[in-house]
């Protein structure tokens, strides 16, 4: 009897499943499969130089990755994005002028993006690349393993739109790429018109929607704080909507920016060298964007800068130039959350000019960093989910056997988890030791004490500036309550005081 009931109990438990996932899939709540590849091949290279670019292919395991090289007539900078299949081997990848298959050849159809009346601008046929960044964006299509969609900007027509801000606005168009009929690939349409309204040649990106299946693709529209939002599913992609929030907008050289979605979804970010950082949270149910506030540039940039997520979403890493700064994204105040991370050497080993410029998380849950201009080395943030110098970075981590040039690749985050689970001795302070530790007067002039009523072992605490600067630096032995700290070399100003290896900030103002 006992084995009837077993196994009429198995049964049952077996059939109650199936009804619980039939629910599920009835609801919609499908997603992304962590065991999919598609971002773990990156093309990085220069721009064409005596009719030949050496490319650089960088092959992740989730341990590790491989470098080779190819050599071909166009130039790889700026903007190139790069897919791979689900098992992670190279699948095509385009510099916007033409879409290349995994051989490194263009694909069929390729002249229809490179020559057509659209391009007013010369760089396909100088360069033979586009000089903007994430001005296009490679995606699977949907419930089609062998398709796939592009979508791109280029500069605006008379007929289709007048720019609100010049120069350099653009119109959204896409075309379809099909490995189905023929392995190499080929482009069936292209410019297809999806936005009829000008927006920035910059900052195309996606991300899933809830489905796990499907995309939400957002681009900045021109000179508002509006955005044109599409949709890629089974059926191609088509415009949803457009939508404006709040009021924060780039009011001229909006040509030069990037943007990315959070890997878990939640939020997106939108930067620009000379506008700061825009945040905002994210609803990838509805495709809706609210809650917008800025994260200013630290320092002043003619040119480049960016930013990248950290693989857990809760902190927020900004490139600028020279230095490199860390925020937490769950902080009350996000700008005062901000500590310098580390400062460039200037130049890599090869001798090539480098520093901050732009990074992406990578299959091994790394973060790897360009420099501006040509370089031969990417950088790396080891532990990026890790707060403070706690996420360890090291210049010069990847020696590149060809120059690179300003990027990283574009693709959106086919994952919501990179890496293995790391180990960060750092900790969020409780609430209760931020109520231990008082510090008087404020402002002040000479000196401000420190009361510490309720930590007992010895603790190391920094002064900042306001660029993430370490001014001072001491430690207060166990058992001290009270410590008082010399100022009179300070300047008038606004300076933070933390504590070393824990994530928050009190501002302290010096007025002489």
């Amino acid at each position: 009897m006992l084995s009837i009931f077993t196994f009429k109990m198995e049964n049952l438990l077996k059939y109650l499943s199936i009804l619980l996932i039939l629910n599920w899939i009835s609801l919609g709540y499908v997603y992304p499969q962590t065991e999919s590849k598609e971002d773990w091949t990156w093309v990085l290279g220069s721009v064409i130089y005596s009719n030949k670019s050496t490319v650089n292919l960088l092959r992740f395991s989730e341990d590790t990755f491989e470098i080779e090289t190819i050599e071909k007539f166009y130039g790889i900078a700026n903007s190139t994005s790069v897919l791979s299949d689900k098992n992670g081997l190279l699948r095509c990848f385009s510099n916007h002028c033409y879409v290349m298959n995994s051989s490194g050849d263009t694909i069929i159809g390729s002249s229809k993006l490179a020559n057509h009346i659209q391009r007013k601008h010369t760089d396909c046929n100088t360069a033979k690349d586009w000089s903007f960044d994430e001005s296009q964006l490679l995606l699977p299509m949907p419930d089609h393993p062998d398709k796939y969609v592009l979508v791109y900007t280029t500069e605006i027509s008379e007929w289709e739109s007048s720019p609100k801000v010049l120069p350099f606005s653009a119109m959204v168009y896409s075309a379809e790429i099909d490995f189905e009929k023929n392995p190499n690939g080929e482009i069936t349409s292209s410019w297809d018109l999806l936005t009829r309204d000008s927006v920035s040649p910059s900052c195309i990106s996606a991300c899933y929607k809830e489905n796990g299946k499907d995309w939400w693709v957002i681009n900045p529209l021109d000179g508002e704080p509006c955005f044109s939002i599409q949709e890629v599913t089974s059926e191609g992609i088509k415009h949803v909507r457009n939508q404006c929030v709040g009021d924060l907008t780039w009011p001229i050289h909006d040509l030069i920016g990037l943007s990315s979605f959070s890997p878990d979804r939640s939020k997106y970010a939108r930067y620009n060298c000379k506008h700061g950082l825009h945040l905002y949270d994210f609803d990838y149910k509805t495709g809706m964007l609210s809650n917008p506030r800025l994260i200013p540039n630290v320092i002043y940039l003619p040119y480049g800068g960016g930013f990248c997520f950290s693989p857990d979403s809760k902190l927020l890493y900004l490139f600028q130039g020279m230095y490199l700064y860390q925020f937490n994204l769950e902080s009350s105040d996000i700008w005062a959350s901000k500590i310098l991370i580390d400062s460039a050497r200037y130049r890599d080993i090869n001798g090539a000019v480098t520093n901050f410029n732009q990074g992406r998380i990578a299959p091994d849950g790394k973060i790897y960093i360009s420099g501006a201009s040509y370089h031969n080395s990417l950088h790396c943030i080891t532990k990026p989910n890790c707060l403070g110098q706690e996420c360890s970075v090291i210049q010069d981590y990847v020696i590149l056997p060809a120059r690179n040039y300003f990027d990283v690749p574009k693709m959106p985050y086919f994952s919501t988890t990179y890496g293995k689970p790391m180990s960060c001795q750092s900790t969020e302070i409780s609430e209760a030791d931020k109520e231990a530790i008082n510090f008087y007067p404020n402002p002040t002039s000479h000196y401000f004490d420190m009361e510490l009523s309720a930590l007992h072992s010895p603790n190391t605490f920094i002064l900042q500036d306001q660029l993430g600067h370490q001014i001072k630096k001491w430690q207060i032995p166990s058992g001290i309550k009270k410590y008082r700290v010399q100022i009179e070399d300070l300047s008038n100003g606004v300076y933070y005081l933390t504590q070393e290896n824990h994530f928050w900030n009190s501002k302290i103002v010096v007025i002489k």
